[in-house]
C-alpha cells in the first residue's frame, strides 16, 4: 500500500507534507469522537496536512520521518465533513485539523473539512501522535 504523500504526489503532481497518525492515535481519535459521526459516513482520521505544494519550511526539514505530538482541542461539524482542530505543530492551513469523517453519500470529500465554520471545544483534548512525511 502506498503512503499518502506518494499517492498524492504521483496523482496530482503536488508536494504533500503531512503528519500521518500512528495506528493507536487513529483508533483513539475514532473512539473519542464516535458520538459525533453518523453511522453511514466514511471514516478517515488519517492525517493533518502540513503543506500542499509548498513543502516543509526550511527550519522544519529535519522533522521528516520523525514522530511528533499534536493535540485535538475542538470538533468541527458541517453537513459534509467532521474534523478536529489540532495544535502543536506547524501547518500552513488556516485551521490545522484532522478530517474524521465525510458524508460520501451526499458528495462529501475530505477537502470539505477546510470549509467547516461550526467549531466547539471538545469535552477534553485528545493527544495524538504521528510521523511527518
Amino acid at each position: 500500500m502506498k503512503r499518502l504523500n506518494e499517492f498524492l504526489n504521483e496523482k496530482k503532481g503536488n508536494k504533500f507534507v503531512g503528519l500521518t497518525l500512528d495506528k493507536d492515535s487513529h483508533e483513539k481519535l475514532i473512539k473519542e469522537t464516535k458520538e459525533y459521526v453518523p453511522k453511514d459516513w466514511k471514516i478517515f482520521a488519517h492525517h493533518m496536512t502540513i503543506s500542499l505544494n509548498k513543502g516543509l519550511p526550511q527550519n522544519l526539514q529535519g522533522d521528516i520521518g520523525k514522530t511528533k505530538v499534536i493535540k485535538a482541542t475542538e470538533i468541527g461539524i458541517s453537513d459534509m465533513a467532521i474534523a478536529v482542530k489540532v495544535e502543536g505543530y506547524y501547518s500552513d492551513k488556516d485551521i490545522p485539523h484532522v478530517t474524521i469523517a465525510v458524508n460520501v453519500d451526499k458528495g462529501g470529500k475530505p477537502v470539505m473539512s477546510n470549509d467547516i465554520t461550526n467549531w466547539k471545544k471538545l469535552k477534553s483534548s485528545i493527544q495524538l501522535s504521528g510521523t511527518i512525511e
